[in-house]
């Protein structure tokens, strides 16, 4: 985990440790996982609907919301 300049904390992990549908940043890129190797580029807005292939071992970064017990 990392937390940014505003505190917002980050979950780091790889991209076949996200699930299908799922939001993720990437290089400054927010994208949705389409499949278990392609991600389609949701921002920024002039990239929106390309996808791209990705490795397995990819690192990416979703925001941390802790679970309340």
């Amino acid at each position: 985990m990392r937390k940014d300049s505003t505190g917002k904390i980050w979950q780091v992990s790889y991209f076949k440790d996200c699930q299908v549908n799922q939001y993720f940043w990437n290089n400054g890129s927010l994208w949705r996982k389409r499949s278990t190797r392609t991600a389609v580029t949701v921002r920024p807005e002039r990239y929106a609907g390309s996808w791209f292939y990705f490795g397995q071992s990819e690192t990416i970064e979703t925001q941390y919301t802790p679970a309340i017990a």
